[in-house]
Protein backbone atom coordinates (compact mmCIF):
# COMPACT_ATOMS: atom_id res chain seq x y z
CA UNK A 1 0.00 0.00 0.00
CA UNK A 2 2.58 2.36 0.76
CA UNK A 3 4.41 1.84 -2.60
CA UNK A 4 1.12 2.53 -4.20
CA UNK A 5 0.82 6.11 -1.92
CA UNK A 6 4.71 6.56 -3.17
CA UNK A 7 3.61 6.30 -7.23
CA UNK A 8 0.41 8.75 -6.85
CA UNK A 9 2.25 11.04 -5.04
CA UNK A 10 5.17 11.02 -7.60
CA UNK A 11 3.14 10.98 -10.54
CA UNK A 12 1.26 13.93 -8.84
CA UNK A 13 4.04 15.72 -8.81
CA UNK A 14 5.30 15.55 -12.32
CA UNK A 15 1.29 16.43 -13.45
CA UNK A 16 1.90 19.35 -11.20
CA UNK A 17 5.31 20.16 -12.76
CA UNK A 18 4.29 19.43 -16.33
CA UNK A 19 1.29 22.06 -15.60
CA UNK A 20 3.52 24.89 -14.12
CA UNK A 21 5.98 24.59 -17.24
CA UNK A 22 2.82 24.67 -19.72
CA UNK A 23 1.88 27.84 -17.51
CA UNK A 24 4.96 29.52 -18.56
CA UNK A 25 6.08 28.57 -21.61
CA UNK A 26 8.76 30.31 -22.96
CA UNK A 27 10.30 31.21 -19.51
CA UNK A 28 10.44 28.01 -17.91
CA UNK A 29 11.77 24.89 -18.82
CA UNK A 30 12.73 21.32 -17.67
CA UNK A 31 16.34 19.71 -17.54
CA UNK A 32 18.06 16.74 -15.95
CA UNK A 33 21.04 16.64 -13.83
CA UNK A 34 23.72 14.07 -15.62
CA UNK A 35 26.82 12.87 -13.61
CA UNK A 36 27.95 13.93 -10.00
CA UNK A 37 29.53 17.63 -10.68
CA UNK A 38 26.68 19.05 -7.95
CA UNK A 39 26.82 16.01 -5.93
CA UNK A 40 25.44 16.51 -2.52
CA UNK A 41 23.32 19.27 -3.91
CA UNK A 42 21.81 17.42 -6.90
CA UNK A 43 22.06 13.70 -7.79
CA UNK A 44 22.29 12.20 -10.95
CA UNK A 45 19.19 11.60 -12.83
CA UNK A 46 17.54 14.95 -10.75
CA UNK A 47 14.55 16.32 -12.77
CA UNK A 48 14.69 20.38 -12.73
CA UNK A 49 12.21 23.15 -12.89
CA UNK A 50 14.85 26.40 -15.02
CA UNK A 51 13.65 29.77 -15.38
CA UNK A 52 15.05 31.49 -17.79
CA UNK A 53 16.00 34.78 -15.93
CA UNK A 54 19.92 36.54 -14.89
CA UNK A 55 21.74 34.64 -12.24
CA UNK A 56 21.90 35.94 -8.40
CA UNK A 57 24.79 34.79 -5.90
CA UNK A 58 24.75 31.20 -5.46
CA UNK A 59 22.18 29.94 -7.78
CA UNK A 60 22.30 27.26 -9.63
CA UNK A 61 22.59 27.64 -13.24
CA UNK A 62 21.74 25.23 -16.62
CA UNK A 63 25.06 26.32 -19.04
CA UNK A 64 25.65 25.16 -22.41
CA UNK A 65 29.69 24.56 -23.43
CA UNK A 66 29.58 25.30 -26.57
CA UNK A 67 32.73 27.70 -27.90
CA UNK A 68 34.35 25.69 -24.77
CA UNK A 69 34.36 22.64 -25.52
CA UNK A 70 34.49 20.65 -29.10
CA UNK A 71 31.54 18.54 -28.63
CA UNK A 72 28.89 21.38 -26.91
CA UNK A 73 26.84 20.07 -24.15
CA UNK A 74 24.88 21.52 -21.26
CA UNK A 75 26.07 21.57 -17.58
CA UNK A 76 24.59 21.86 -14.35
CA UNK A 77 26.88 24.39 -12.02
CA UNK A 78 26.96 27.03 -9.47
CA UNK A 79 26.86 30.49 -10.03
CA UNK A 80 29.57 33.06 -8.04
CA UNK A 81 28.64 36.56 -8.83
CA UNK A 82 32.02 37.61 -6.93
CA UNK A 83 34.64 35.76 -9.16
CA UNK A 84 32.27 36.75 -12.36
CA UNK A 85 32.99 40.16 -14.48
CA UNK A 86 31.56 41.81 -17.51
CA UNK A 87 32.64 39.54 -19.88
CA UNK A 88 31.03 36.46 -18.46
CA UNK A 89 29.72 33.80 -15.82
CA UNK A 90 32.34 32.48 -13.44
CA UNK A 91 30.63 28.87 -12.28
CA UNK A 92 31.85 26.04 -10.36
CA UNK A 93 30.57 22.76 -9.53
CA UNK A 94 29.72 21.82 -5.67
CA UNK A 95 32.07 18.86 -5.87
CA UNK A 96 35.19 20.68 -6.41
CA UNK A 97 37.02 16.84 -7.11
CA UNK A 98 34.68 16.00 -9.86
CA UNK A 99 33.71 18.85 -12.20
CA UNK A 100 34.10 20.85 -15.51
CA UNK A 101 33.50 24.43 -14.71
CA UNK A 102 34.77 27.67 -14.80
CA UNK A 103 38.46 26.93 -13.07
CA UNK A 104 39.32 25.26 -16.51
CA UNK A 105 36.76 26.57 -19.02
CA UNK A 106 37.15 30.14 -17.49
CA UNK A 107 34.01 32.57 -17.60
CA UNK A 108 30.62 31.90 -19.86
CA UNK A 109 29.23 34.14 -21.87
CA UNK A 110 25.56 35.21 -21.04
CA UNK A 111 24.60 33.25 -24.73
CA UNK A 112 25.48 30.20 -23.45
CA UNK A 113 23.34 30.45 -20.12
CA UNK A 114 19.95 28.19 -20.68
CA UNK A 115 18.43 29.58 -17.57
CA UNK A 116 18.46 29.14 -13.54
CA UNK A 117 17.47 25.95 -11.68
CA UNK A 118 14.28 26.78 -8.84
CA UNK A 119 12.83 23.62 -8.23
CA UNK A 120 14.49 19.95 -7.84
CA UNK A 121 11.23 17.88 -8.89
CA UNK A 122 13.01 14.71 -7.78
CA UNK A 123 14.01 15.61 -4.65
CA UNK A 124 10.80 18.03 -4.23
CA UNK A 125 12.69 21.38 -3.37
CA UNK A 126 13.40 24.55 -3.93
CA UNK A 127 17.23 25.41 -4.96
CA UNK A 128 19.07 28.66 -4.18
Amino acid sequence: MDKIKQIITKSFLYILALAFIFAFAGKVKLAMVSGHSMDPTLNDGDFLIVYAKEPTDQDIVILTTEGKESKAEYIVKRYYEEKSDETGYWVEGDNKNNSLDSRKLGTFNKDNLFGVAIFDISQFKFLK
